[in-house]
């Protein structure tokens, strides 16, 4: 029988390493916020690129918040059902996938269309962040 530490490691306040875990955090939470509400000082220009009403040059920043708060009825099942790791990686690959296909496809109900998914994807992200910063 082997004499294995059932201890947990914890890592020591003021180290290297948890620096480099709260700057990690703090970028990671400030790109997400960025990368999602970008759209709110672009939406004059929505409106005159996808000729649309004012009104609806709104729609890109409602609509990603509103598929982030839908989503995190759903957030807890589908981190168990994945996993943590698993699920970050395809989670940055999917947002930035989708921020690229946003800004390239000038079609205004497939720009809402992701934007939608964006803010669904990135509820992934934030949980992720929290649970790691609360473990």
């Amino acid at each position: 029988m082997s004499d294995t530490n059932s201890e947990p490691t914890y890592i020591e306040y003021g180290s290297k390493l948890f620096l480099a875990i709260v700057l990690s955090l703090f970028l990671a939470g400030f790109s997400s916020f960025s990368l999602l509400y970008c759209v709110q000082q672009m939406m004059p220009i929505f409106a005159k690129f996808f000729t649309v009403s004012p009104a609806h040059s709104s729609f890109p920043l409602s609509f990603s918040t509103v598929a982030l708060a839908i989503g995190l009825l759903f957030t807890g099942l589908i981190l168990d059902w994945f996993g943590h790791n698993p699920l970050i990686v395809w989670v940055l690959f999917l947002a930035v996938s989708l921020l690229i296909l946003s800004s390239i496809l000038p079609i205004w109900e497939v720009f809402l269309g992701t934007r939608v998914l964006i803010g669904a994807d990135f509820i992934y992200l934030f949980i992720f962040c929290c649970v790691f910063h609360f473990k």
